[in-house]
């Protein structure tokens, strides 16, 4: 089965905004995913709390809306 994937890169994932993964579910996104570096090795160990919650964030606005899921 052939699984059709689009990226979206952002500079960093604590550059990540809610929009982001917003706009990707509007388009049609059945799945969304969000990667980045591991905390213990980015350059920008900060950036990647703030991604990380950030992720949080939009985890909470999905299940608001009906899109979340208990992962």
């Amino acid at each position: 089965m052939a699984v059709e994937v689009q990226q979206i890169l952002v500079p960093c994932a604590g550059r990540l905004q809610p929009e982001h993964v917003l706009k990707a579910f509007e388009s049609g996104a059945s799945i969304v995913s969000v990667v980045g570096c591991r905390k213990s090795i980015a350059a920008f160990s900060r950036q990647q709390t703030l991604a990380s919650r950030r992720v949080d964030f939009i985890r909470s606005i999905l299940m608001e809306i009906g899109l979340g899921l208990n992962a």
